[in-house]
């Protein structure tokens, strides 16, 4: 039986977990073109620089639920 009393989902927490999933893929993209040739040095700074404005886009969301998130990448 469903519960109809369940709150309908926030689409700023979708935002938010499809932005960790973008994330994870584009940290596993790195990782796989980092071990790769001198060629993949672009793809890689690209991947960086997209996986940056996803971690700005996290934080603006994550500030909007009034949290202040000063989100890096570990190394």
């Amino acid at each position: 039986m469903k519960n109809t009393n369940a709150p309908e989902p926030d689409p700023k927490s979708s935002q938010v977990v499809e932005l960790l999933r973008q994330i994870e893929r584009l940290n596993f993209m790195i990782a796989e073109h980092s071990q790769s040739t001198a060629d993949d040095a672009l793809i890689v700074e690209q991947y960086e620089v997209l996986r940056a404005d996803f971690l700005a886009e996290l934080s603006a969301v994550l500030s909007d639920y009034g949290i202040e998130a000063d989100l890096k990448i570990s190394a």
